[in-house]
């Protein structure tokens, strides 16, 4: 008889089983591990004042969310910004509510991340964007 056995019938069956396991086992190893906690959170409040311009290194300002006590970050240049919520992003220049030497409040809005500590570097928070109102 030219037919296929069952030995081998069992055999190939077997094989195309365990293969559809590893392929199942491999899909939810490679969705459970990788993960990101970058995505920002948004804190809306007011820039209250602005150190002046460091050059390449950035920004210094103080920043006063809407339901918080006031905190010190860094904008560093490449960040982008809108200068109103529905205007066009920029990554160059600074936006209109974080000017150099001011001590006038601006309602602004900021995405933030926060970078995890690593060996001797400290947890810090990270402006990843800016939205300037008004």
């Amino acid at each position: 008889m030219a037919g296929v056995s069952d030995l081998e019938f069992m055999q190939r069956g077997r094989r195309l089983f365990v293969g559809a396991v590893m392929l199942v086992l491999g899909g939810i190893v490679g969705y459970a591990l990788p993960q990101s906690s970058a995505s920002p959170s948004s804190q809306t409040g007011s820039v209250q004042s602005v150190g002046n311009s460091s050059g390449d290194a950035g920004v210094v300002f103080e920043f006063k969310p809407a339901k918080d006590s006031p905190k010190r970050f860094l904008l560093q240049s490449g960040t982008p910004w809108q200068d109103n919520p529905s205007g066009q992003w920029h990554s160059k220049g600074l936006p209109s509510c974080i000017v150099p030497g001011t001590t006038t409040p601006t309602k602004a809005t900021l995405g933030i991340i926060t970078a995890s500590s690593v060996g001797s570097a400290p947890e810090r928070p990270i402006v990843v964007w800016v939205k300037c109102y008004g």
